[in-house]
């Protein structure tokens, strides 16, 4: 995603459907958005809605971008900065861990000082979009760790270098002492390699329970995050689609399951949050959605802050109240990208289908669907009261 088209022109893109009945002119406009690189047995697919594929579509856009750059050499050097991190072949290759255990996690937790950093920016920047963690529930087990590390449960040690890992993007002036005076950035792929490791240890497979679910989850933001693998992100999601399904969590549980109203909630909350991952790999990578609306079907998270999902964990209180959208809470965000996910779904299925797309007035209804969901965000009072609420062009951006 970080390639540069006006460098490295985009071949012509060789045609999917050999044999099939199609219309020439609808088809060549569909083919002309997407990218096939590569050659003979070994192949990449880029389809319409990856963003380089729009280069595609304006045949003049390239000759004035290098005309620009050559006027302005400092675009370069910007670039190369700023995509520093994604070019940089080691980052994207993993070291190789066998069945990384307690003791080889542990020792790869950083200092205390540069953790509480860490945790405390996962928490205002990741946790508040993508919904994983019961920050409560994480926070107290987090301090126990610093108390008796020794007792600390590997699951927890995975999660913590993985939650790390993701807000150390947010961090390279920080420094650890774990190996030497290294910057932060170069354990964050020791630690998502160890991470992944102990994931894909016989013990955890197949992934069923709540807490390796939500493990997978941080596994995929954390190297989303910092540029690991992002070409088979789209594919790591869709397995993280079907693990979940295979274990219910598409649908509502019915009253007879023995599932507590706490984790029915965080069933919930994890479930859209797959979702979200999914359709972002499937965006950037211009593919389809791994699961369409109709695929799934439950009750969409509440509008709580995590205090009171706590509450509801550690007594027989009735479910807490559902807040209006407009009151912020730590599930806002979540709540709100959750009313516009089915039609995000479908415009993400028919830009990237292989289908001639020649209903006008269906575009015109889905566009109009997508703008009432902008227009929906609350404005959530004053921004400068709470600075979790600066968030909010994020929710706009995604």
């Amino acid at each position: 995603m970080n390639a540069d088209p006006t460098e490295e022109p985009f071949r012509t893109p060789v045609s999917m459907a050999d044999g099939m009945e199609r219309s020439s002119k609808s088809s060549n406009s569909n083919s002309k958005a997407t990218h096939l690189k590569g050659e003979e047995t070994a192949t990449v697919f880029y389809g319409c809605s990856y963003p380089l594929n729009f280069y595609q579509q304006f045949s003049e856009l390239r000759s004035y971008i290098v005309q620009v750059k050559s006027q302005n050499p400092a675009i370069n050097s910007l670039r190369d900065e700023i995509y520093s991190a994604a070019n940089d072949v080691h980052r994207q290759r993993l070291p190789a861990y066998e069945n990384a255990t307690a003791s080889d996690l542990l020792q790869l937790i950083p200092n205390k000082p540069v953790a509480d950093t860490l945790v405390q920016t996962y928490i205002d920047r990741f946790e508040i979009l993508h919904r994983v963690l019961d920050k409560s529930a994480f926070i107290a087990e987090y301090n126990r760790h610093w108390i008796s590390p020794l007792c600390t449960p590997a699951s927890f040690l995975v999660q913590l270098l993985l939650v790390t890992a993701t807000a150390a993007i947010f961090h390279p002036e920080i420094y650890t002492d774990v190996v030497g005076q290294q910057p932060i950035r170069d354990h964050v792929i020791c630690w998502i390699g160890a991470a992944e490791s102990w994931l894909h240890s016989p013990i955890n497979q197949p992934p069923q329970s709540w807490e390796i679910l939500a493990t997978h989850c941080l596994l995929l933001v954390a190297k989303r995050a910092n540029y690991i693998q992002e070409n088979s992100l789209w594919m790591s999601t869709g397995a993280l689609v079907r693990w979940a399904m295979a274990a219910g969590y598409h649908r509502e549980a019915p009253p007879t399951a023995r599932i507590s109203p706490y984790h029915r909630e965080m069933r919930r909350r994890l479930w859209v949050t797959i979702i979200e991952l999914d359709l972002q790999a499937a965006v950037e990578r211009g593919m389809p959605p791994n699961i369409r609306a109709e695929d799934f079907h439950l009750i969409s998270p509440l509008n709580i802050d995590d205090k009171n999902l706590r509450e509801l964990r550690d007594s027989d209180h009735d479910m807490p109240e559902d807040m209006p959208h407009d009151v912020f809470t730590d599930t806002s965000f979540q709540s709100q990208l959750c009313s516009s996910l089915n039609v995000r779904l479908e415009i993400c299925a028919s830009v990237n289908s292989c289908r001639e797309q020649d209903d006008f007035d269906r575009v015109l209804i889905l566009g109009q669907k997508l703008e009432e969901a902008l227009q929906s965000i609350p404005e959530w009072n004053n921004p400068q009261d709470n600075p979790r609420q600066q968030q909010t062009a994020i929710v706009t951006f995604v």
